[in-house]
């Protein structure tokens, strides 16, 4: 394996690592900053590319255990590209959830909005219709969350300003 094959291979592995949240200047820096996400035989597998790394960039001599290396490189990144994926998985599931659960919450609050009389097509509408019941903070929360809740439903991603929209639901 040419030197440039070994540093090409362990950039790849740090790459996985920096997209796995690892932060810090080289491999080593990055896995220690994610090592408590990581299985201890993996970060060990990471030290010695690591290692083989700085001596194919720094060093004359060829490093001896290509072989290991090739075969760590190889197992490091089919579990690093497994933990990707499950975390991109997670934050999917976790990001519907918070869809469905602002989408709910709307309907409640619309729902009570049309109990206490409120008429109209949307939240908005409705809450405009009684907004002479209301205190005008109310019809501006209502209004809040009324967006929120068109942001959600129509782009399919939690908005920025959930902490307003939990807020304004309490």
């Amino acid at each position: 394996m040419l030197r440039s094959n070994i540093i090409d291979a362990a950039s790849s592995v740090e790459d996985l690592i920096a997209k796995l949240g690892g932060t810090g200047r080289g491999l080593r820096e990055k896995t220690n900053s994610i090592s408590h996400l990581l299985e201890p035989s993996y970060v060990k597998k990471i030290n010695m590319i690591a290692t083989v790394r700085n001596k194919a960039a720094h060093e004359r001599v060829p490093p001896t255990n290509i072989q290991d290396f090739e075969h760590a490189i190889s197992e490091v990144k089919d579990y690093l590209t497994e933990l990707y994926y499950k975390k991109i998985a997670s934050k999917t599931y976790s990001q519907s959830n918070t869809l469905f659960d602002i989408i709910d919450a709307a309907i409640s609050v619309e729902d009570l909005i049309a109990k206490l009389g409120g008429t109209g097509r949307g939240l908005r509408e409705k809450t405009n219709s009684i907004s002479h019941l209301l205190e005008p903070s109310y019809v501006e929360k209502i209004n809040m969350i009324a967006t929120v809740r068109n942001k959600a439903a129509h782009e399919r991603v939690p908005p920025t300003n959930i902490q307003d929209f939990e807020h304004a639901i309490s």
